[in-house]
């Protein structure tokens, strides 16, 4: 057989045994978000996209109660931070979704919690309240001391479009939030002076409803930076 022949024949082997492209292997839960917290009738699956999946199962419904709610996975933060959020959610479908607790509510979000005290806890949330047979989304920022609880809450906002990017920034006893549709723009929210929470403070997703149905839930892009003072 001639060279030039034999060699033509081997150039589809040598094509077939070209090494395929490795695939960029999925994140864990611990390497973006921290520890996962095992809550029954609750799943957390990181994506293909770096995203945190959570499903809140109809099993897993709770009364809406911001000040109760718990983190899908949590880290310790120490001294001062900018924690930074994309959630992306939708309310369940369904003409009765309620489950006797009020008014169907969804809500998702970021919270943080005292590493010293369970008294300790302050959550910034984009909430899915059902209002007759329409839904009316919203911000709320709400933090619970044992010298009471204060809240900061705006209904009907301008909120619809998904995603929604979320921002809570610490500075000594202040905690300030913020709002963006695009992750650029951003529009300040509320701030709480809250005294006691300590140098160390525990962060991290939540996301709750109290309906009849399963939800779920994104987050990704989920940055937490720490604040150094500028030098003068």
């Amino acid at each position: 057989m001639p060279r030039t022949l034999f060699a033509l024949l081997l150039l589809p082997a040598f094509a077939f045994a070209a090494p395929v492209p490795k695939t960029t292997a999925v994140k864990k839960i611990e390497d973006v978000f921290g520890t996962p917290v095992e809550m029954s009738g609750v799943t957390c699956e990181m994506t293909k996209k770096d995203e945190l999946k959570a499903t809140v199962g109809k099993d897993a419904a709770a009364p809406a109660n911001e000040s109760k709610v718990h983190a899908l996975a949590t880290r310790v933060v120490e001294g001062d931070f900018e924690l930074t959020v994309r959630v992306t959610h939708s309310p369940p479908s369904g003409a009765d979704l309620a489950t006797g607790n009020g008014a169907a509510t969804v809500f998702a979000g970021i919270a943080l919690f005292s590493e010293s005290s369970p008294k300790y806890t302050l959550t910034l949330l984009h909430k899915h309240l059902k209002q007759g047979d329409t839904w009316k989304t919203g911000l709320s920022m709400n933090s619970q001391h044992p010298r009471g609880g204060s809240g900061t809450g705006r209904g009907n906002v301008k909120l619809e479009e998904q995603p929604v990017y979320l921002r809570l920034t610490r500075k000594g006893d202040d905690f300030t939030s913020q709002t963006s549709t695009d992750g650029k723009k951003w529009q300040g929210f509320g701030t709480h002076k809250v005294q006691g929470f300590g140098g160390a403070v525990v962060v991290g997703p939540v996301a709750t409803h109290n309906t009849n149905q399963e939800y779920t839930v994104t987050f990704d892009e989920y940055v937490i930076k720490p604040l150094t003072e500028e030098k003068k």
